[in-house]
């Protein structure tokens, strides 16, 4: 099994699209006993921010872009932050 497909293993053991590369690195040592670099976890899997925008259609992004621009600003972090509080509310 080459490193790129320990990667991917641990990546698909997590069983979230959205999992951070600190993530698949800690599942890669768990797993293999064995710690990925952060570049090799790219070039395995792309980037972080490009596997979590692939998990909303771009309709969903254009429409995202707009209520923050028009609600916050255009300040993302803060509009990040008010979602972030949304789910913390609603999944208790």
């Amino acid at each position: 099994m080459t490193k790129s497909d320990k990667i991917r293993k641990a990546f698909r053991s997590l069983k979230n699209p959205t999992a951070s590369n600190r993530q698949i690195r800690n599942r890669c040592q768990e797993l293999f006993d064995w710690i990925p670099s952060p570049q090799l976890i790219r070039s395995a899997m792309g980037s972080e921010a490009s596997r979590k925008l692939s998990t909303i259609s771009a309709s969903e992004y254009v429409e995202l872009r707009k209520i923050g621009n028009r609600m916050f600003s255009g300040d993302f972090q803060q509009f990040a932050a008010a979602v972030e509080v949304i789910g913390d509310v609603f999944s208790n």
